[in-house]
This record gives C-alpha cells, structure tokens and sequence, in this order.
C-alpha cells in the first residue's frame, strides 16, 4: 500500500550527490551530449574517426569522455540472447580450464563481429568500446571485470565472473562507470526479453560506495575503495536496482540482506537520499508465498538526507520486502519473522 507522509516539500530540490559529476562544476555535458546525438546510428568502421567527431568541439577531457560515453549508450544494443549463451557454457565447462579458454576466444570473436555488424553486444564490448574510443584520444581508460549483483545473479554467492565496467582516469582520479546498465533494461513483452533504451545517469562517474553496491571488482583496488568493502559486505547487503541509481535512494550499505525478526519487534531501515525526486511515488511491497500484501510503515520521516522507516510484523512468516518508486524497484530484502 502506498504511503504518503509528513516530508517536507525542501526535499524536492534536494542537491544531487550521488554522482561524483559534481566534481567538474564546469563542464557542459549538455553540449557534450547534443553533439553525441549528432552522430545517432553513426557505424563503427572507423573508431578512431568516430572518436574524433564526437570530441573535437570539447575542451576538457570529462566533456570528451562524456560525448564518447553517451554515444555508446545511446546506440549500441544489449545482446540478452547472447549473454545468456555465455553464462550457461560459461558454467558447464567451469571445471574445464583449457575448454573454457577456447570457448572464451571463440566467443570474443563472435561478441566483436556481432557488435560491428549489428551495433549489438553484451557488457565486455560496450566497455570495450568506450576504452578503445576513449585512449583514441588520449584518455585512459581501462576494462574492469568482475560480479554484477541483480536478482538473478550473484545474490547470495559468487558464481563465475559475469560483467565487465570500466574505469577512467581524469584530472588524476579514477572514476567508475558502467555504460551496459547506463545504456538501458531488460523487459518481458509476451514472453520475451526485450532490450528497452532508457538511459541511466547514475552509473556515470557513480561515487565509489554506490557502485559497490552491486558491482565486485576481480581486483578490489578497482573498488576505489579501502578493503573493508570485501566480498561478504557485498553479497551481504540489501539487493540494490538499477532504478536506485536513477533515482538516488540507497539503502544505507550496513542494511543487511537477510534479516530475522521476532513477532511484534519494531524493525529499522535507513536510506540514504541523494538526488530529489516525487516522494508521492514511493511505497513498500511486501510478498509472501507469491502473495502481495497491503502493507503500510508504523513510522516515516527524514533526517538531513536520510530516510528512517520503522515497521514491525505481526505474523511469522517468510517475507520479501521491496521499496519501490512508481513501478520500479529500487531494492529488496528477505525478513524471517519468528516467533
């Protein structure tokens, strides 16, 4: 059930800092993007070429980063099909090294081919291309492979390695970026995914805690971070969507996964507000043995840019708990109601 509560009207016009986009207060990323819609279905003949055209206008290197990161997010397709192909021999030949290495050349080759003759891909070639556009000229950039974290994958444990990202250096610090989620999602339409554009700002230069919250680095100093965000701090934490980037609403990085309660015990989520947004849109789902049921909060409200939600449940039981804005999900739990 929707809730609607006592939240002042100031946290509309929130300021936004969930990308670290604020530390280049000068840039015009506007301009940088209107040229990247310039060159909309330009082929990818000539990268080099390409790279040119779309940066040439810009002064600083954030604005040609962006024009190039834009770019390929706007016109290169996510290959579902082909991801899943992968993960599934990925897997079946995970105990078989020199198997596993052959298939992973074969399939490089065919992800390459498929992205030059159809403008399709699967994560390693959007960030392949937004590396090889961007040291075209002169940007460093590098491919950084590891765990993305959604509800079909890496939830609990780590399986194989299953996304690629990248990292770009500008003004002598690293930044993350991932332009497969930017570029757009996944959505069933008479029982098949389709890939929808719908382009998400918030992987761009995403400050460092945030993108940890579903993305886990091979390497961990690609985390951009101290080595207290291990592997068990992510996989433990609250199931973080996509939507949660768009929208700027994280649940604090402490909020675990899984939580067991006791009947009638008052339970407490924080979120951290980051950007503003239509609080009239935001409410709770609460599912049960494929039940969705009516659920409202005993308690809301907001200190500085933190949301502080406190419930408690009645009835034992196992419960999902998602916060949702509209029809998005933003993220999940799993709540063991005891006796």
């Amino acid at each position: 059930m929707r809730f609607l509560f006592h939240l002042s009207l100031t946290l509309f016009f929130l300021q936004s800092l969930q990308a670290q986009q604020k530390d280049f207060p000068q840039a015009n990323f506007i301009k940088a993007d209107s040229i990247a819609a310039l060159y909309l279905g330009h082929d990818l003949k000539d990268l080099a070429g390409l790279s040119i055209k779309l940066t040439q206008p810009l002064e600083s290197e954030v604005e040609k980063f962006r024009a190039i990161h834009t770019w390929v997010c706007q016109n290169i397709k996510n290959d579902f099909g082909l991801f899943e192909e992968n993960q599934r021999k990925r897997q079946f030949l995970e105990a078989k090294p020199e198997k596993l290495a052959e298939w992973n050349k074969a399939f490089t080759e065919r992800t390459f081919n498929t992205l030059l003759e159809e403008n399709k891909t699967v994560c390693t070639g959007y960030a392949y291309l937004v590396k090889e556009m961007s040291n075209f000229i002169g940007i460093k950039v590098e491919i950084v492979n590891g765990y993305g974290r959604s509800s079909g994958s890496n939830v609990e444990e780590l399986g194989i390695v299953n996304h690629s990202w990248n990292a770009v250096f500008l003004n002598g610090k690293w930044y993350l970026c991932d332009p497969t989620w930017s570029a757009g999602n996944f959505y069933v339409f008479s029982g098949l995914k389709v890939f929808v554009d719908d382009y998400n700002d918030g992987f761009f230069l995403c400050q460092p805690d945030l993108f940890f919250r579903n993305h886990f680095p091979l390497e961990q100093k690609w985390t951009l971070l101290d080595s207290s965000y291990s592997k068990q701090k992510f996989l433990s934490s609250a199931l973080v969507y996509g939507a949660a980037f768009k929208f700027g609403i994280f649940p604090i990085l402490e909020s675990n996964f899984h939580q067991d309660i006791t009947k009638d015990e008052e339970i407490v989520f924080n979120f951290q507000i980051t950007d503003s947004f239509n609080f009239e849109d935001l409410y709770l789902e609460l599912l049960t043995e494929n039940k969705v049921l009516s659920f409202e909060a005993d308690s809301i409200h907001l200190e500085y840019n933190t949301l502080i939600l406190k419930t408690s449940f009645s009835k034992k039981g196992l419960y999902d708990l998602h916060l949702k804005l509209g029809e998005d999900y933003l993220c999940s739990y799993v709540l063991k109601v005891k006796r």
